[in-house]
């Protein structure tokens, strides 16, 4: 009897985190493919703004201005 119910208990523990494991990892998933949005758009702003740049000046701003954006970027991750 004792053995049977170690046994219910270990089932419904491993279950439990099973079921944790899965929403966790429906978590890190949609964490990730936010991340990946945010990317797109990111590049997608940036090849406008190369795109429009007329001279040599403006293709360095979008440079500079981009480049300092993926820096802060990175450095709010890693808070």
């Amino acid at each position: 009897m004792k053995s049977a119910l170690a046994a219910t208990m270990t089932a419904v523990a491993f279950l439990a985190s099973m079921a944790s494991a899965e929403t966790n990892f429906d978590q890190k998933k949609t964490a990730q493919l936010k991340r990946v949005e945010e990317r797109i758009i990111h590049l997608q702003e940036e090849r406008a703004c190369i795109q429009a740049a007329g001279n040599q000046e403006a293709l360095k701003a979008c440079h500079e201005k981009f480049r300092n954006e993926v820096k802060t970027d990175k450095a709010n991750r890693r808070k």
